[in-house]
């Protein structure tokens, strides 16, 4: 088991959920059944983690959501079976009370945890440590800092595609190596990540295959994580091999379509690559066409612009009940109410998607 807590300190009410955080605890079931309780919160609602009674010494795993303000259901599963339910509260930041109750709900216990102290560590290792991406993200949780290792719990998503890993890394000062069989492979590969300690910083690099550490397609550790959560926006560059040829017609375009709306042409041309104009338009025109790796049919967008400063774009967006939309723009007078033979193209793929024109 591991045997740290992170400090949360918290000024509200309802900021457990919110606080992404590794921790263990140690309590009764019903006042006298000694248990342990290993919890991971990312901070997006979800929480999940083991607990054993100790006499038993067997992990029991656990699985659940926040419900109202720091309330939270936990739902235990054994040999693919559910087996009971926790129906928790945090009292305070390390303290949580609730009910134990089976599948049934015909058998009710309380139970009451509280967090493990663990010395204080000075080696900068603990904390929470975030991916900042425009496109892709992820969350590191470092622990249990001792001489030789230290604890973890890494989740990393990309392009849509999910990773998520824990357990304890050997250490060597700044460097800590985690080897380990997550997934039984044809190839018995194992799971190797390091992970290197640089000031504000936790450089990861994946030596192993995503697959060996259980991540999905497209899903990898590596990357550099800051001690701090930073939002990134997305831009769209200009220059000989980039959307627009120059900085005039990438700004033109911005103040054609808004602030926002640029964000979103930005976002959803991720990768993008230049392609023949359709004959129909009757205007000469370099066409890009854009999107998000892993989410095409959700994050694609279409631009088309002159060297007089004329624009024709398409992106596509969704609104509050989730229908898919086609955001179009133009500031040329006879195109604002009609697509181009261009876009007209690229939107077959997306006939159900209506389409706002924003002129």
């Amino acid at each position: 088991m591991l045997l740290f807590s992170f400090s949360l300190s918290l000024q509200a009410q309802n900021a457990v959920k919110n606080q992404p955080f590794m921790q263990n605890y140690e309590g009764t079931m019903n006042g006298k059944i000694p248990i342990r309780m290993h919890l991971v919160n990312w901070g997006d609602g979800m929480i999940r983690g083991d607990y054993l009674y100790k006499k038993v010494g067997k992990k029991i795993d656990i699985y659940g959501d926040f419900t109202t303000g720091d309330a939270f259901t936990l739902k235990e599963y054994a040999n693919d079976k559910q087996t009971g339910t926790f129906a928790g509260k945090f009292a305070t930041a390390n303290k949580i009370t609730g009910t134990w109750s089976n599948p049934e709900g015909t058998k009710k216990l309380p139970f009451e945890v509280a967090a493990v102290k663990r010395a204080a560590d000075n080696s900068g290792w603990s904390g929470v440590w975030y991916l900042n991406d425009v496109w892709d993200g992820g969350t590191l949780l470092v622990g249990n800092v001792r001489k030789d290792s230290l604890d973890f719990a890494l989740n990393v998503y990309r392009s849509g595609h999910l990773g998520e890993v824990e357990g304890t890394a050997a250490r060597q000062g700044n460097q800590a190596k985690f080897v380990a069989t997550i997934v039984e492979t044809d190839e018995k590969e194992k799971c190797q990540i390091t992970f290197n300690l640089k000031g504000n910083q936790v450089e990861i690099e994946q030596v192993s295959s995503g697959w060996a550490c259980g991540f999905g397609m497209r899903a990898h550790a590596s990357g550099t994580f800051e001690n701090k959560k930073i939002e990134k926006k997305a831009s769209l560059k200009y220059g000989t091999e980039e959307v627009f040829a120059t900085k005039v017609q990438h700004d033109g375009f911005k103040t054609l379509v808004g602030q926002k709306i640029y964000e979103l042409f930005a976002y959803n041309m991720q990768g993008f690559e230049k392609q023949e104009q359709e004959a129909g338009d009757g205007f000469k025109a370099t066409v890009v066409v854009g999107a998000v790796a892993g989410l095409y049919m959700s994050n694609e967008a279409i631009i088309l612009y002159d060297s007089k400063g004329k624009y024709w774009a398409a992106t596509l967006d969704f609104d509050k009940e989730n229908n898919g939309l086609i955001r179009y723009f133009t500031n040329e007078e006879k195109w604002k109410e009609k697509l181009p033979a261009t876009i007209h193209k690229w939107r077959e793929r997306f006939v159900d998607y209506k389409i706002v024109f924003g002129h």
